[in-house]
């Protein structure tokens, strides 16, 4: 032991020891609900000849328990944007509304009431009338998807830009690190910082991290290299030859590269999955039922005579090909607004009576014309409305596994680096009586000194 010099030393010691360790349950306590924030929990350390210092305040967290959070957040987020999606789409195939199958239904009615009456112009009216809804109806799904695909595509190059920015921030956030640390500080804010700029990141895009040789952060999104140490590269949506959306990432002096098979997480790839999923594979099962339709009608109705003792006529016109027969059905030319036109009669000589070739129009709603012959109009566009019904279904079982994985590595990420206001009051209350006792210290040693000088300083 060093003397009451010594003694004064160790309390001053205890005090400033004590000291940090407030400052860290301070900062513990003023963070509880920040985002990103990681428990400091303060290290002392005995001295050798006596007394405590304060060796650092470190920031409790471990790599891959940030990552599996991450990596759960960056899936729950694709989970509940895709099933947001499908919940979107389905008010187009609504049952209990109007629907392209009610429609249907009407227009064949029509046909049947011409059958019934084919010398009345007003059932022939409605015959084109019944036909031009049925188009309508056609159109009006296939334009929403098409808008929604559309969409679709400006929101993903808008987190393309955005996940460009927090890489930005990544690699200079990186780089600052290194500064602070290579000087011996305290990077802890400026890890925060990163912790949730990468959080914000797995929102967007699948994200892995790790260190390279040189100790620096490495952040990987879709497969491919988005940050490194102090450098970052962009991000961009566009679309491919085909339609599709395409996600690259590219840096000044390399060819972008396609980073859209690698998608694995976050809005992006729900977008993707949606996008080029879901709402082409249920547009391109509409496109086909608007032209077996169209086929269908056309054949029959081209076999028959109008009133005016024309044959061959369409009914219908929807392109050439399946591809976009939803978008272009419509009434023919050929009998648009021309009731007359209406190919109601079997033979040119039947005269104004003759109802059959109507009438067979009339049981095409019970022919199987759609889905390569193997079910009705009605029967298909039935199918197609269940088919988004169980897309929906899909997504929101998906959409509460996710959530619960997320909340259980959330559940991890805060039994080790979560502040509990309940210890850190105890933390507290456990230096403020170290605190108090080293000044105890402090006072007793300083009275002994002063005894010492008064009865041997003279």
């Amino acid at each position: 032991m060093r003397g009451l010099g010594g003694l004064l030393d160790v309390a001053r010691s205890g005090l400033t020891a004590q000291t940090g360790g407030v400052n860290a349950s301070a900062q513990n306590v003023a963070n509880a609900n920040t985002p990103g924030y990681a428990r400091r929990t303060a290290l002392l350390e005995a001295r050798a000849l006596g007394g405590v210092d304060l060796a650092a305040i470190r920031r409790t967290s471990t790599a891959w328990v940030e990552q599996r959070l991450a990596e759960a957040s960056g899936q729950e987020s694709r989970a509940s944007r895709h099933d947001l999606e499908l919940a979107r789409l389905e008010p187009l195939f609504s049952p209990t509304g109007p629907s392209v199958g009610t429609d249907l239904e009407r227009m064949f009615a029509a046909f049947g009431e011409v059958a019934s009456n084919p010398s009345d112009p007003t059932a022939r009216s409605l015959a084109l009338t019944r036909g031009s809804e049925v188009a309508s109806r056609f159109r009006e799904v296939a334009d929403g998807i098409a808008a929604r695909r559309q969409e679709l595509l400006e929101e993903a190059k808008t987190l393309a830009e955005t996940a460009s920015d927090l890489a930005e921030e990544l690699a200079k956030v990186s780089s600052e690190i290194a500064k602070v640390e290579a000087a011996g500080g305290d990077a802890g804010g400026l890890r925060d910082q990163q912790a949730r700029a990468l959080s914000d990141l797995s929102q967007i895009v699948d994200v892995q991290t790790f260190e390279n040789s040189n100790g620096e952060l490495v952040v990987r999104a879709a497969g491919t290299t988005l940050v490194e140490g102090g450098v970052a590269r962009t991000m961009a949506a566009d679309l491919d030859g085909s339609g599709d959306l395409r996600l690259t990432v590219s840096s000044g002096s390399s060819l972008p590269a396609d980073a859209t098979a690698s998608l694995s997480g976050g809005r992006l790839a729900a977008i993707r999955d949606a996008r080029d999923g879901d709402l082409e594979e249920i547009a391109g099962d509409l496109d086909q039922l608007a032209f077996d339709l169209a086929s269908a009608v056309n054949a029959q109705h081209a076999a028959g005579y109008g009133a005016d003792g024309g044959t061959g006529r369409a009914f219908f016109d929807a392109g050439a090909t399946v591809d976009g027969a939803a978008r272009a059905l419509q009434l023919s030319s050929d009998v648009a607004g021309q009731p007359d036109r209406v190919a109601a009669a079997e033979l040119a000589t039947s005269g104004p009576g003759d109802g059959e070739n109507a009438r067979r129009l009339a049981a095409l709603a019970d022919a199987a014309f759609a889905a390569g012959g193997q079910r009705t109009g009605s029967e298909e566009w039935g199918r197609i409305v269940g088919d988004v019904g169980r897309r929906k279904a899909a997504t929101a079982a998906d959409l509460e596994t996710r959530t619960a994985m997320r909340e259980q590595a959330d559940a991890l990420r805060q039994s080790e680096s979560g502040v509990s206001l309940d210890e850190e009051m105890v933390s507290l209350m456990r230096y403020q009586r170290a605190y108090e006792a080293s000044a105890q210290v402090l006072r007793t040693a300083d009275e002994l000194l002063a005894e010492v000088v008064s009865r041997f300083g003279r």
